[in-house]
């Protein structure tokens, strides 16, 4: 072996002494070749898909819009939050006299906690269609510049809680289907609205009601269509590179209460590991290792799509993919967008510890909250949370969780069409698949069509878009009248 090894040493000082620039001038032109290979790949990405518009579209009709204008500030004014039931009928009330064509046809199926109504019609010549919304909110929390109950109108945009999430997209369809009743365009088949009263919470009492009550009914639909994507504006890096976030599916959301255990009595005389010191170890664990990162294949997609809006560093590491790929993450991390998609959630939300500044609690506890990609599953996740925390005295278990959803293809004919009528208002605009987050009431309706998606044809800059359960809530006057013809048009595919 020995005789080998120093053949090939004299052979690659011979071959060095000989060859050893030639060589290293080809590896240069080599590197440099690949080098120069990836940039142009990169700038071919950007300009092949370019699309360097500003948002357009056809402005809204001005007494469509003022009308839905004045019906969301009115809606916004009843607090249906999750503790006033009585809000929430009265706001039914409301809607009932507000829109008199359409509740003089429809059949309400059921007003207990929510509402469930059909519009039928004498055609009926295709399955029928679920618009979903909710009219519960949360409650209005503090930083309001606005009255967070007030609906007020300001600079062409309406503020309130509600306002986008999830009273602004029930006003549209409400407007939409009330206003083809007036004109006396009549829908191809039926129509159906389920608007739950406690989505907020859960669902268990509006929409889970309202599946139970439509599979009865052997009732199944072409489409079903609840909040979730939405337009935005400006994507990525560009300022006029608009998209539509179309919703596929959602991510399972799972609650799991960690109980930790230790000494009580006096803050005077610990001894040991205490429980709050014991948890506040776990939740350090899980904020580290539970939520990792990966390139998912929606994600991939994602990107590939989004290449035009990027910047040339960001678009550099798309383009040449597998080879940059261990840098992506970090490229992205603060991308709301495309980090959503790169994995399931791990966060801890609600503590629960000491009641006096100088006791030491035997028990402290934490609810964290999970959201899931289609991939996982809460079974695993709460196996990874036991095993994380199997040396601390944790007690880890799982308190709830929501359905798991199914994705729909973009390949299906209803992503097609609602594409379609999104570009015949807003030409030009992309439409990107998408996962929203957990917890809505389309969650519940997973039984009754092979076609889900979740989007809001609303028009959102992204602080507008992360307000939803902020302060200063709020939805465009113009963008709330597009949303209403866009329903018009959808509701009669």
């Amino acid at each position: 072996m020995s005789d080998f090894w120093a053949g090939v040493q004299i052979w690659f000082q011979n071959f060095n002494a000989r060859y050893g620039v030639a060589a290293l001038i080809c590896l240069g032109v080599l590197v440099l070749a690949l080098f120069m290979y990836t940039i142009i790949k990169t700038v071919i990405a950007g300009q092949s898909k370019e699309r360097k518009v500003q948002l357009r579209a056809k402005m809204a009709d001005e007494k469509i819009r003022l009308r839905a204008a004045e019906s969301l500030a009115d809606m916004i004014s009843y607090q249906t939050t999750p503790d006033d039931r009585n809000e929430l009928k009265r706001l039914i009330s409301y809607i009932k006299k507000r829109y008199p064509k359409l509740f003089a046809e429809a059949e309400i199926e059921n007003s207990d906690c929510g509402l469930l109504f059909c519009l039928k019609t004498k055609n009926n010549l295709k399955k029928p269609l679920l618009f979903c919304g909710h009219l519960d909110v949360v409650p209005a929390g503090e930083g309001w510049k606005h009255p967070p109950f007030g609906g007020k109108s300001d600079g062409g945009k309406i503020y309130g809680r509600g306002a986008c999430d999830c009273k602004g997209p029930v006003t549209a369809m409400l407007e939409a289907i009330e206003s083809l009743l007036c004109e006396g365009d009549r829908p191809q088949r039926d129509l159906w609205f389920a608007f739950g009263g406690d989505e907020e919470t859960g669902g268990e009492q509006g929409a889970a009601v309202f599946a139970e009550l439509l599979e009865k009914k052997g009732v199944t639909f072409d489409l079903i269509l609840d909040e979730g994507g939405y337009i935005a504006k400006s994507h990525s890096d560009s300022k006029d590179f608009p998209i539509a976030l179309i919703g596929v599916g959602e991510k399972q959301s799972c609650y799991f209460n960690l109980k930790a255990s230790g000494q009580g009595g006096h803050s005077g005389m610990p001894r040991g590991r205490t429980a709050l010191g014991a948890l506040a170890e776990a939740v350090c664990r899980i904020e580290m290792i539970g939520n990792k990162k990966k390139l998912t294949p929606m994600a991939k997609r994602f990107l590939v799509q989004s290449m035009p809006a990027m910047s040339f560093s960001k678009r550099y590491l798309v383009a040449n993919m597998p080879f940059t790929r261990p840098f992506l993450k970090k490229a992205f991390v603060n991308d709301f967008e495309v980090s959503s998609l790169m994995g399931s959630t791990l966060v801890p939300t609600r503590v629960q510890g000491s009641d006096a500044d100088n006791m030491l609690v035997s028990t402290a506890e934490c609810v964290v909250n999970a959201q899931l990609m289609p991939s996982q599953s809460a079974e695993k996740t709460l196996a990874f949370l036991k095993r994380l925390v199997a040396d601390l005295d944790i007690e880890v278990t799982m308190s709830g969780a929501t359905e798991k959803v199914k994705l729909t293809s973009t390949d299906s004919e209803m992503y097609k069409t609602l594409c379609e009528v999104l570009k015949e208002r807003y030409p030009g605009i992309p439409c990107l698949e998408w996962i929203s987050s957990g917890c809505s009431d389309a969650a519940h309706y997973g039984n009754l069509s092979d076609s889900i998606l979740y989007f809001t044809p609303i028009v959102m800059e992204k602080k507008t878009a992360f307000s939803a359960h902020g302060a200063e809530e709020r939805i465009s006057e113009e963008s709330l009248g597009a949303a209403v013809e866009i329903y018009k048009k959808l509701m009669v595919i």
